[in-house]
C-alpha cells in the first residue's frame, strides 16, 4: 500500500466518523459484544471466502490452472472471472442472512433518515470508487484484473488512468471507497447494535490485506514486462575494452615441400639421410673354396704324362 492509498482511505472514513458522532453511536461502535456472536463471524467469514480464493490463485496459480482445465473448457482467467461474479453474490447473501428481515428493514430506515450531506458524500465516494474500478477493466481488461500474468495470459504494461494518479492499488482503493460511502448512509442505533458498521470496517480491512499479499510478488517487479528504454539520440558509444593479450603458444611449423627442402635443406624439419645410409651395401664376392688336396695335381706329373 502506498502513502496515497492510505490517505484516500483516511479521507473516506471521515464522513462515516462524522455521522457516528452525530448519532452518538460511539459507545455502540466501540462495544465488542458483537465479537461474541457467532453469526457475525459467519458473516465476515462468508465475505472473506472470495479473498481466500484470491490468495489461493495468487500463491498457487499452476494448481488453479490445472483444476480449471480438468473441470472446465475455459481459460483459467475466464474461470476466475466467473468465480468472482459468483463470489460477489455470495457476499451479498452473507450480509443479508446475517441481518435478517429485521436488520434489512433497519438499514432501509437508516438510509431514509440520512441527511442530504450523507447522500452527497456517499455519491461522491461511490462515483470515485467505481470510476477507478471500471477504469481498471478498461485499461488492462480481465487478464490484468484476474491475475492473467500468473495464469498464462499476457498483460500489457499500462501507464494510462488509473495508473497515472499515484495509487498503488487503484481498484482496491475504489472498492473501499464504495463500501465506506454506502455504510455512511446506513448508520443507526439498530444497525450499530447489530454490528453492521463493524462488518463494513472488516470488509475494507480485507482489501488492505489483499494489497499487502500482492505486493510480496508485485507485478511491477517481476511479471509485467517493463517498457524498454529508448536510447538517447546523441549517446556516445562506450569504448570497446582492449582485448587481453593472449599467451604465446608455440606454433608447429608446417612440413616443407620437397622442392623447398631441396633448395633450403636447413629449413627442413625432418633429418636428412646421409649418403652412407642411402647407399646399399656392396656385395662382396664369395671366395671359392680351396681345392681339396686329393684333386690337386702337381704340374710335374701332368708334364710326365704328356711325355709318355
Amino acid at each position: 500500500m502506498g502513502l496515497l492509498d492510505f490517505a484516500v482511505f483516511s479521507i473516506a472514513f471521515l464522513p462515516l466518523a462524522v455521522r457516528v458522532g452525530e448519532l452518538g453511536l460511539d459507545g455502540l461502535i466501540l462495544d465488542i459484544g458483537y465479537l461474541l456472536d457467532w453469526r457475525w463471524w459467519a458473516c465476515v467469514g462468508g465475505i472473506g471466502c472470495l479473498y481466500g480464493l484470491h490468495g489461493f490463485i495468487w500463491n498457487f496459480p499452476s494448481k488453479f490452472a490445472a483444476l480449471s482445465k480438468k473441470y472446465t473448457k475455459l481459460h483459467p482467467v475466464e474461470v476466475f472471472a466467473v468465480l468472482e461474479g459468483v463470489g460477489k453474490i455470495w457476499q451479498g447473501g452473507a450480509i443479508a442472512l446475517y441481518l435478517g428481515m429485521g436488520g434489512l428493514r433497519a438499514a432501509g430506515a437508516a438510509m431514509a433518515a440520512a441527511p442530504a450531506w450523507c447522500w452527497a458524500a456517499c455519491a461522491a465516494s461511490v462515483a470515485a470508487g467505481q470510476t477507478l474500478n471500471f477504469a481498471m477493466y478498461a485499461t488492462i481488461g480481465n487478464a490484468g484484473v484476474y491475475y492473467g500474468f500468473k495464469l498464462g495470459r499476457p498483460v500489457p504494461w499500462a501507464t494510462a488512468f488509473p495508473f497515472n494518479v499515484g495509487l498503488r492499488h487503484p481498484q482496491y482503493v475504489g472498492v473501499v471507497l464504495t463500501i465506506l460511502g454506502l455504510a455512511t448512509t446506513q448508520l443507526s442505533h439498530a444497525t450499530a447494535a447489530a454490528g453492521l458498521p463493524q462488518v463494513a470496517a472488516a470488509w475494507a480491512a480485507m482489501y488492505v490485506v489483499m494489497a499487502a499479499m500482492e505486493e510480496v510478488g508485485d507485478n511491477d517487479k517481476s511479471s509485467k514486462k517493463a517498457p524498454t528504454p529508448k536510447p538517447a539520440a546523441k549517446a556516445k558509444a562506450a569504448p570497446k575494452p582492449s582485448p587481453k593479450p593472449k599467451a604465446a603458444t608455440p606454433k608447429s611449423s608446417p612440413a616443407p615441400s620437397p622442392k623447398r627442402a631441396a633448395k633450403s635443406p636447413a629449413r627442413s624439419t625432418t633429418p636428412k639421410k646421409t649418403p652412407a645410409s642411402t647407399k646399399k651395401p656392396k656385395k662382396t664376392p664369395a671366395k671359392s673354396p680351396a681345392p681339396s688336396p686329393r684333386r690337386l695335381r702337381s704340374p710335374s706329373k701332368r708334364i710326365a704324362k704328356k711325355k709318355d
